[in-house]
């Protein structure tokens, strides 16, 4: 299963740091606007996470927001097909106090202890 977490803030480093501890994630990614795409800022490559979630969103198992509902909403919408194909996808804000899954969690679940 292929985990990728995209922060819309360089603030969540020690967060991040924690889930690889944990052999959690595959990728790390700072979502930025910056025409530097591929700068490292705390030791993370950053994004424009439009283009990478439009280009991987069929790779992806499980995506891993950190940030805004919104933000993230007004990305993956006009990406999803149907729950059976669709990633999972999960929010967390910034302060690390609320885990909302989004979509697809139960089917990415699902897929993981299948293919175990």
């Amino acid at each position: 299963m292929k985990v990728v977490a995209i922060s819309f803030s360089g603030q969540s480093e020690e967060f991040v740091n924690s889930l690889r501890s944990l052999e959690f994630l595959d990728e790390f990614y700072i979502a930025s606007s910056s025409k530097n795409k591929n700068a490292n800022d705390q030791n993370f490559n950053k994004i424009n996470a439009k283009e990478f979630i439009q280009k991987n969103w069929a790779k992806i198992d499980l995506f891993l927001f950190v940030g805004s509902i919104s933000a993230t909403v007004r990305l993956i919408s006009p990406l999803l097909i149907s729950k059976e194909e669709d990633p999972g996808v999960i929010v967390i804000d910034k302060k690390f106090s609320k885990i909302i899954p989004l979509i697809g969690i139960h089917q990415t679940v699902c897929k993981k202890l299948h293919s175990s």
